[in-house]
């Protein structure tokens, strides 16, 4: 796929990004047998217990506010789309709506987005290899577009999330550094994967970010 659906620029940037142990796992199926780097769960494992709830906020309901979050395994292959939903008064809640593989193309998250472009803020999208499509797909249907803080607001139990098997799984990976001044992304091991924790965290970004308002008409950033 080298060349062809992956982009030898994508796989340089991937390369300066992530740890060589994370580089091989993600982008070239190696994995290494002995791992003694390996960081504890970015989020705290009993902050994000603390945060289930049995209900989520109506996205309908007045004053309330609702973005989405896309994001695209490195490889392309995979995509994970997550809720958010900022009520008027309350904690914000986020969920994964779904995790699927890409192989027909982003046309069904597009559309999936589009039908829903009416009662929503804005998505926010990541992931080098698909994002630039997902984005040319959302402008021909004339749907908006647009990780920060949700480890804050987990260790503050200031965001609700639902006990979605997944996505606890997925809140376990431990975290990667990005750069010298502290930023940091989710990370992927052996057993874990980010992409639907990722996706939350785009999302989360996205609720309490956006201005936009559904239903007036806008143009995609």
């Amino acid at each position: 796929a080298l060349g062809i659906r992956i982009r030898e620029k994508s796989l340089r940037g991937a390369a300066e990004k992530m740890s060589p142990d994370g580089f091989a796992r993600e982008c070239l199926g190696w994995w290494n047998p002995v791992r003694t780097d390996v960081e504890p769960p970015a989020l705290s494992q009993k902050a994000w217990k603390q945060c289930v709830a049995k209900r989520s906020p109506d996205p309908s309901a007045e004053g309330a506010k609702l973005c989405y979050g896309v994001k695209f395994s490195l490889d392309g292959s995979r995509v994970a789309l997550a809720a958010a939903v900022k009520p008027k008064l309350g904690r914000p809640h986020v969920e994964v709506v779904f995790v699927r593989p890409c192989e027909r193309g982003v046309s069904f998250v597009a559309g999936w987005l589009a039908r829903r472009a009416l009662v929503a803020s804005e998505a926010l999208i990541d992931g080098d290899s698909q994002s630039s499509a997902l984005e040319e797909k959302l402008v021909e249907k004339g749907a908006p577009k647009r990780c920060s803080t949700l480890a804050a607001a987990v260790d503050a139990c200031e965001v609700t999330h639902y006990a979605q098997p997944g996505l606890d799984e997925s809140a376990r990976c431990p975290k990667r550094r990005v750069n010298k001044g502290g930023s940091w992304a989710f990370d992927s091991t052996e057993e874990l994967d980010p992409i639907a924790i990722e996706a939350c965290a785009l999302a989360y970004r996205s609720v309490m970010t956006s201005k936009r308002r559904p239903g007036r008409k806008q143009k995609l950033l």
